[in-house]
């Protein structure tokens, strides 16, 4: 089974059903072909509100790539791991 959403990572999305606004941070694929997005919420009233996930037929986007992650040169992506002897303890 392919995994595919209207949505992308970085969109902003608003729930038509509770009108919740914010960034699409992150996805999850379901056996069952549910698909769910993690809308991170965004402005000024935002500050301290938790991320939450909804289904992507709810979503609607308002825009598309609204947020990148600007990475600095030479930057591998994901981050370093347990194993990683570059990896600085606490």
């Amino acid at each position: 089974m392919k995994y595919q959403t209207h949505i992308n990572i970085g969109d902003k999305v608003k729930d038509e059903l509770t009108g919740f606004k914010g960034i699409a941070s992150g996805a999850s694929f379901f056996m069952t072909g549910c698909a769910q997005i993690l809308v991170q919420p965004t402005g000024k009233k935002a500050a301290g509100k938790d991320a939450k996930w909804f289904d992507d037929a709810r979503l609607k986007v308002l825009e598309e790539g609204a947020f990148t992650l600007k990475t600095r040169p030479n930057q591998k992506p994901g981050g370093p791991t347990p194993s990683d002897p570059s990896r600085k303890p606490y």
